[in-house]
């Protein structure tokens, strides 16, 4: 472990699941060699891998506990280096910020230019009819609610007029535009943010909504940490989205940063974050919708 390369790894890592070629350009050097200390990181039970498409997309495993040993060799290595791995370190930060920024503004510009469309994008994408019923059931009429990812509000119309505050928040003006137009006539209030950083004070939500919205986001369990943030005492999570598949059109035409999740990988995602009382059904032809719902402890 003590390798300044593994370290530099498990730094950029940290900020978020990053593929093969885009370490090689945080880290530099040859890429056989950044594969090298991937393989052996993974093989240590310190990093993870999942398939998105053509690419390997790694992330620190959260379920092992090598922090002790990996503090251990980074106070080694910064001895032996003197003042200079700090520096390294702050680079690669820099440098993985800048990749996973760039990974996010391209699903905005994609959402920002189909904001008018989506409508009609959405429903040739995802056939809701199996599980709205389900899902608008599951909200209560005077919960005060945020849908993440609202879009241009088609579903918030659904559930519109109701007694309880209602919130929705997207990272595209475009998108909030359209949910303005669509949503004038009801007493919703709509924020510009990012999930993982929401416009929201702590513990004010009673139930958020993502639906259909994960697989955009480049490291969903940084939105989820932030959600739980938001979450009041009680209060509960409501996740729709797909199940893993390996439909790779998905990402090309619909700016799909993951193809679906795998729901054991996702249920480990929910708990870290904070949730408990994890409950989990599937929708559509083939079970390709889940259903999660969590309550914050």
């Amino acid at each position: 472990m003590s390798d300044e390369t593994r370290l530099r790894l498990i730094s950029a890592l940290s900020l978020g699941s990053l593929n093969v070629g885009e370490l090689h350009q945080i880290i530099g050097g040859a890429q056989s060699n950044v594969s090298h200390h991937l393989k052996i990181l993974e093989r240590a039970g310190i990093i993870k891998h999942k398939k998105e498409g053509t690419w390997n997309y790694y992330h620190l495993d959260n379920t092992t506990s090598p922090a002790s040993l990996i503090a251990k060799n980074f106070i080694e290595l910064h001895n032996t280096n003197g003042s200079t791995l700090p520096k390294i370190l702050d680079d690669d930060s820099e440098r993985a910020r800048v990749l996973l920024e760039k990974r996010r503004d391209e699903a905005k510009e994609f959402f920002d230019s189909i904001a008018s469309e989506w409508e009609n994008i959405r429903e040739d994408k995802i056939n809701t009819g199996s599980y709205l019923g389900k899902l608008t059931d599951l909200i209560p009429d005077e919960a005060t609610i945020v849908e993440l990812g609202c879009g241009s509000g088609i579903f918030l119309k659904e559930l519109l007029p109701r007694s309880g505050k209602t919130i929705g928040v997207d990272y595209s003006g475009a998108m909030l535009h359209e949910a303005e137009q669509k949503l004038k006539e009801f007493d919703v209030e709509l924020r510009l943010g990012y999930l993982e950083h929401l416009p929201i004070s702590d513990n004010k939500i009673d139930l958020a909504l993502a639906h259909m919205v994960l697989h955009h986001v480049t490291y969903p369990p940084d939105a989820l940490a932030d959600i739980y943030r938001i979450v009041k005492k009680g209060g509960k999570i409501l996740v729709v989205d797909l199940v893993e598949h390996n439909n790779q059109l998905m990402s090309e035409r619909y700016a799909d940063k993951w193809l679906g999740f795998n729901t054991n990988d996702f249920t480990r995602w929910i708990l870290e974050a904070g949730f408990c009382d994890v409950e989990i059904s599937h929708f559509g032809p083939d079970s390709k919708v889940f259903m999660l719902t969590a309550t914050k402890k």
